[in-house]
């Protein structure tokens, strides 16, 4: 019985952070975005931004460069 208690409490406030508060009236985004555990992931997601942008470094370093294949190119299309 202990060996459920854990897995069901974690579900119990995950349930609860990703429920609370709900999205404001006329909220164009996803309703988590609003939750407790939405501010949670945008907080941890700038925390760690920084580390993934080493490893895209590290990767070029590596690699040689951003090479992608023959004929490919960030501009396909012209601004309009």
């Amino acid at each position: 019985m202990v060996q459920a208690t854990i897995p069901a409490a974690c579900t119990m406030a995950l349930w609860f952070l990703s429920s609370f508060p709900g999205a404001p009236e006329g909220a164009t985004g996803a309703p988590i975005e609003y939750s407790v555990a939405g501010m949670i992931g945008h907080g941890l997601a700038k925390a760690f931004a920084p580390q993934c942008l080493s490893t895209l470094a590290a990767v070029k370093r590596e690699t040689g460069g951003w090479a992608m294949g023959a004929g490919w190119s960030w501009r396909r299309r012209s601004a309009r």
